[in-house]
């Protein structure tokens, strides 16, 4: 009876240890919270997996890159925000710089909402061309909605249009679909979670009007995220986002010496750039041939930057208004893909 007892014992720890999680306001982090990631590249589609107590073994990734990322109270943001965002907002984070038709959006943020019901991002804020500028949102984009479960469904739409004084005009409409499609174990090559995984589909389109060159432009920026969420860790332990089947996986690491990885075990293809580093123009050619061949370029945010055909020929692209940083070349056709490294200065 005793072993009988013990080892009934010992399924049920197990059962429980491997059983799903729920998510809510306690795991997601506060101010002052702070994380690191690590940015690595896909070798296949596994993370389109989902299901009922599944594995996502990504242990063999390498990184690229690092960036730290973190939680700011709203004590610790320009006074223009505080009061744009007084009683809606009570967290801030950093966003990535924008250049585009000429206007610059520098020390960006977006502004959370946290609350007992869900996390939200009520607006967004930066210099634009020198100058701070809130932008509430007339409807909030529901990041995550708590308490978070296996098999949750939802949907939110937030919009908000902005016309900016001497320099233009700018809205943005966006669509997402939540749904937690997955709960099991994640392994990173930084640590081993157990986790709910959200998928979160995005329909966004960004217009910009620029009052000095008369220009303008309307940009669908489609993206579909996957996000694994682990209790306690405030921040998703990995995540990716991906446009036109192009993108990155993240995730939580400590820092890494760059210098000491070997550059060959990061990238392996036939593709040729030069010159590479550049700040002007870059000739790209394969040594691979085929028919049905297209290139793209990506910045390392998953954003694409360039697309065309390529047959093979040697192709000269003018880098010169890109912004500095490293980017991503991939040529791929039905059967395979390769990819290299281009930095522009």
């Amino acid at each position: 009876m005793k072993t009988t007892f013990t080892l009934s014992l010992l399924l049920l720890i197990s059962f429980l240890s491997f059983a799903q999680i729920t998510i809510t306001k306690s795991d997601i982090g506060s101010p002052d919270d702070t994380v690191r990631y690590s940015y690595a590249i896909f070798n296949n589609n596994s993370y389109q997996d989902s299901g009922a107590n599944h594995t996502w073994d990504f242990s063999n990734l390498v990184a690229f890159k690092q960036k730290t990322s973190g939680y700011y109270g709203m004590s610790d943001v320009n006074l223009i925000y505080k009061l744009a965002f007084w009683g809606s907002a009570n967290l801030a984070s950093p966003r990535d710089d924008i250049n585009m038709l000429g206007m610059s959006v520098t020390e960006s943020y977006s502004f959370y909402d946290k609350s007992n019901s869900d996390l939200r991002i009520v607006g967004a804020g930066g210099n634009i061309n020198g100058a701070p500028v809130p932008l509430a949102y007339d409807d909030d984009d529901i990041i995550y909605r708590f308490p978070m479960d296996y098999g949750d469904l939802d949907s939110s739409d937030s919009h908000y249009s902005q016309s900016l004084a001497s320099v233009g005009y700018i809205e943005q409409d966006l669509h997402r679909v939540n749904e937690v499609d997955g709960w099991g174990t994640i392994i990173t090559p930084h640590d081993t979670y157990q986790c709910l995984r959200l998928k979160s589909t995005v329909y966004q389109s960004d217009s910009v009007y620029i009052t000095s060159s008369d220009l303008g432009l309307r940009l669908p920026q489609n993206y579909t995220e996957y996000i694994w969420l682990a209790k306690g860790m405030d921040f998703p332990v990995a995540y990716a986002k991906i446009s036109l089947n192009i993108g990155f996986f993240t995730y939580i690491d400590d820092y890494i010496p760059f210098t000491s990885i070997d550059d060959s075990k990061q990238m392996n293809s036939n593709i040729s750039i030069s010159p590479n580093p550049s700040s002007d123009i870059v000739k790209i050619s394969s040594s691979e041939n085929s028919s049905n061949r297209n290139i793209s370029i990506v910045d390392i945010s998953g954003k694409v930057v360039y697309s065309n055909s390529f047959l093979g020929e040697e192709l000269t692209i003018n880098v010169k208004k890109w912004g500095s940083g490293m980017y991503f070349v991939i040529i791929r056709d039905d059967k395979e893909e390769e990819r290299s490294k281009l930095i522009v200065r």
